[in-house]
């Protein structure tokens, strides 16, 4: 607990931990404000974002840290075993979780990062953790203060971007992405 509130994550764990109702019919009436081209609500009142520091307010990620980019790697030379044979959260799970009894492993550790990552901050639409987050949870679980909170509106930005054009066009929405 101690690392998570060091590197900025500890807030949202423990946000994620709870579970909550989404009015369907309110947010499919709000998309229609929704404009892809400046990611704003326009309303009679003007434009309205939600911005970098509406999400650090909301989800406590620190908005000024560490830059993520492409070429961000793990600085240790340390050799993880998570295995990633299986995908699906449960299958997921079972195989990388240790005894009971013992002391969470580095492996679990990083394990349960990427769950976090896959299900929770990025809400996966495969319902499956995605293998591509493992380099975040590596060095999150390094102690690696990450900018994720412009990830994550990166990535509420890219749904709503989905959702309005489903909506939009009438298609039936089955499964949704993303922290929305």
């Amino acid at each position: 607990m101690t690392l998570w509130k060091e590197i900025g994550i500890y807030d949202l764990i423990q946000i994620s931990k709870n579970s909550y109702t989404v009015n369907s019919r309110l947010m499919e009436d709000a998309l229609y404000f929704w404009d892809e081209t400046s990611h704003t609500f326009h309303t009679p009142y003007g434009m309205i974002t939600s911005t970098l520091l509406d999400v650090a307010a909301i989800t406590g990620l620190p908005p000024l840290v560490e830059k993520i980019l492409t070429i961000t790697k793990s600085t240790t030379k340390v050799e993880y075993a998570i295995d990633i044979s299986s995908t699906t959260y449960q299958s997921f799970i079972l195989n990388n979780k240790g005894q009971d009894e013992e002391h969470v492993s580095d492996n679990e550790h990083i394990a349960f990062l990427l769950y976090w990552l896959s299900g929770i901050v990025f809400c996966a639409r495969s319902i499956q953790v995605e293998v591509t987050n493992l380099p975040l949870a590596i060095m999150l679980a390094e102690g690696r203060k990450l900018c994720l909170a412009k990830l994550f509106l990166a990535r509420l930005y890219l749904t709503l971007d989905w959702i309005t054009d489903l909506v939009r066009g009438k298609k039936r929405i089955t499964n949704v992405d993303g922290p929305v």
